[in-house]
């Protein structure tokens, strides 16, 4: 008995504190909280089948319905993601055993490594042989075994079949197509994000009325260079200390072009000193005070203690962040003159060839773990193709997309965060894999 007591103890502490719901996932459900569109939505493929038996209309677009409906009743049946929905192959994952039918996946085919083996209940069963016998047959003119084939008769892809179940669902329930995070930035202003559903064609489902709160603070850009060499120093340290009552000093480091940038409040004195290791220190000042620009610039130059350290700009296992690449919105589509960290990157690894580095895109936790995962990694591919058209071999960088899985502060799902927190979260990183040069450095004429 002492020892089931001492087990339970012990047991109590390793317990995982349950705290419901999270924020993001109450707001995606709340459009369920209408009962009258839960009860649409369950009833969505029977009537979406009585419909057809009563309409006109080709055979094609007839089975294209049939295969909507049966893919929408298995998403509400099944414990199963679109990916997955989409790869469902008749032959290897619709498996009978006696007289029931089960979908199974193996374990090395889902997301979480985790295998299904779900029997389907006999309404599934009926609409799928319904499906198969009659409607099926008809989107196909050679053999395959897909499930949902598309035009090639392979399987259907995960973005078509997905957005067609979306617009269906939207036209027959009126539940929000898609979900989108709108980024407003413009200068003198905050940064805000603003979440917001749409219809079937992409508009909408309320008039956006999204308010600016203005920038109280002057914009500091500053860049960090060897002395004499006139190179830029990456990942130097940068520290600004204010002469205004509680202020804290404030810690940067500069990026792949040796930049750094920060917003100073007005009213005060500041005193900034950059450092790396193997360089002497360097300081100056710069003032708010009564000031009417809205931008100042600085430049730093530390002197190197030997040639040596210019042969190793960035030490292996340095990680920089990279501020400045900007991508068109719910895209991986770089802006155009939008790339300054990529440029400066494709310098360095021009300049030092044995450089191989790990280029990672990060986002908040705002919107949902899957579209934040698959985001990342097409934005880390689009940086990824972009060194490689400058000049840079593809196996010098590998790419790799991690969502909200690295979070650099407390903002993870459900916790109230301001926008300067969530902003801090989303970046793209890389990391130095090797380095090893042994060249040459020349001083520049006249320094």
């Amino acid at each position: 008995e002492d020892e089931l007591n001492r087990l339970k103890k012990l047991s109590s502490r390793l317990t995982v504190p349950r705290q419901g719901m999270t924020a993001k996932n109450r707001e995606r459900l709340r459009p369920l909280d209408d009962p009258e569109k839960v009860q649409a939505f369950l009833d969505l493929s029977y009537r979406i089948r009585r419909e057809m038996d009563k309409k006109g209309g080709s055979a094609r677009h007839k089975a294209v319905l049939a295969q909507i409906c049966v893919a929408i009743l298995i998403l509400q049946t099944a414990p199963i993601r679109l990916k997955n929905l989409t790869q469902i192959d008749i032959r290897n994952h619709l498996i009978s055993r006696g007289d029931r039918l089960y979908l199974v996946f193996d374990g090395s085919e889902v997301k979480n490594n985790e295998p299904i083996d779900f029997e389907l209940p006999d309404n599934v069963v009926e609409m799928l042989t319904w499906y198969i016998r009659e409607h099926r047959p008809i989107l196909i003119n050679e053999p395959s075994d897909a499930l949902f084939p598309g035009q090639t008769h392979a399987a259907k892809s995960q973005g078509l079949l997905g957005d067609q179940i979306a617009k269906t669902v939207f036209r027959y329930t009126g539940l929000p197509s898609r979900s989108y995070v709108l980024l407003i930035a413009r200068s003198g202003y905050q940064t805000q994000e603003f979440q917001f559903d749409t219809d079937v064609e992409g508009k909408p489902l309320k008039s956006l009325q999204i308010p600016l709160s203005e920038v109280n603070c002057i914009l500091l850009q500053g860049k960090i260079i060897a002395e004499q060499y006139n190179l830029p120093i990456p990942n130097a340290g940068v520290r600004i200390m204010s002469d205004c009552p509680q202020a804290s000093p404030l810690n940067l480091y500069t990026n792949i072009n040796g930049e750094f940038e920060t917003c100073l409040p007005l009213g005060c004195n500041y005193t900034v000193q950059a450092s790396k290791e193997g360089y002497l220190s360097s300081g100056s000042t710069v003032s708010t005070v009564r000031t009417k620009v809205r931008t100042l610039e600085l430049s730093l130059a530390l002197k190197p203690f030997s040639q040596a350290v210019l042969r190793e700009p960035i030490a292996k296992g340095t990680v920089i962040v990279m501020n400045n690449i900007r991508y068109d919105f719910n895209q991986a589509t770089i802006r155009s003159g939008a790339a300054q960290d990529l440029e400066g990157l494709a310098t360095l690894m021009l300049r030092y060839p044995s450089m191989e580095i790990e280029l990672s895109a990060h986002t908040d936790s705002r919107g949902s773990d899957a579209y934040n995962l698959d985001l990342s990694r097409r934005r880390a591919d689009t940086a990824k193709d972009f060194l490689v058209q400058r000049g840079i071999a593809a196996n010098r960088i590998q790419a790799a997309g991690y969502g909200e899985r690295v979070l650099r502060n407390r903002c993870a799902d459900g916790v109230e965060c301001t926008e300067e927190e969530h902003a801090y979260n989303r970046r793209t990183e890389i990391k130095v894999l090797r380095i090893d040069e042994n060249i040459d450095v020349q001083i520049n004429a006249g320094e």
